[in-house]
């Protein structure tokens, strides 16, 4: 729960046009000036007041102050709930009922007729693009590593980062580093065999249009000429190499779980 209305922003050169463009009157950069809440740029650093929903309906008043940027993007999942770290497990598991039916897309009584194939586990959007773009789920490498997607006679693979790709990590059962660099060595091992990585990021499981996806598939091909790795950030609109990081617009962005895959 949002429970800042207002809060004290700075004005610099970067945000002058924003602000003035909404009625405010700049009194020299770098000055405080007092801001609603809805006002603030989408990217804004500053920190919000906001209570925990979860410890809310246990009857605890606990605050939180994320960056107003952190803020909005914590609400841009399905789950519309505010929450501590300490209650993040509870907001992924809400998230995982509504998306696999199950508090732990990995309980396999529950879920595998769902989301596994060959063994191992496929989210619906892994299932949803490779079906769109012709590719081979779970590929399998040697027996020791598998694909999300693969094209074998290419040598590329894409993998999909969605709500649930560092779901260890959000059960505690492993660190955010370690989980890190475990996914580089993989990419690294990946590299020296020849692959070349496309890297969809989708953190709140939305997706854009399927023609979209099908453009961005060709551009990743083309731009994987020049490089390893490419990813497609959905969630902050970005396209990213081991050289540069672009801003791109993937337009409409549907919740995937209302695509039947």
């Amino acid at each position: 729960m949002l429970i800042s209305k207002t809060v004290m922003a700075t004005w610099n050169a970067k945000t002058y046009s924003h602000y003035v463009g909404l009625g405010y009157v700049c009194t020299g950069m770098k000055d405080v000036f007092e801001v609603k809440v809805e006002d603030l740029t989408k990217g804004s650093h500053v920190r919000v007041d906001v209570l925990c929903d979860y410890c809310l309906e246990e009857g605890i008043e606990k605050h939180i102050f994320p960056q107003w940027k952190e803020f909005n993007r914590s609400r841009n999942g399905i789950i519309k709930k505010d929450c501590c770290n300490e209650c993040q497990n509870k907001k992924t598991q809400e998230s995982n009922n509504i998306t696999y039916g199950t508090k732990y897309n990995f309980n396999i009584d529950e879920v595998n007729k769902r989301t596994y194939q060959f063994g191992l586990a496929s989210s619906k959007m892994q299932r949803y693009i490779c079906n769109l773009v012709k590719g081979e789920l779970n590929y399998s490498l040697e027996d020791r590593l598998w694909l999300d997607i693969a094209f074998p006679d290419e040598m590329i693979y894409c993998e999909y980062d969605g709500g649930g790709h560092n779901l260890n990590v959000k059960m505690g059962n492993v660190t955010q580093k370690y989980f890190d660099v475990k996914e580089q060595r993989r990419f690294f091992v990946l590299v020296k065999k020849g692959w070349k990585e496309m890297r969809i990021i989708s953190r709140r499981d939305y997706t854009p249009t399927d023609e979209v996806i099908l453009e961005i598939f060709k551009m990743g091909r083309e731009i994987l000429k020049d490089f390893h790795r490419v990813i497609f950030d959905y969630d902050n609109n970005k396209i990213i190499t081991s050289k540069y990081e672009k801003d791109y617009d993937f337009g409409h962005l549907r919740f995937s779980g209302k695509i039947k895959a």
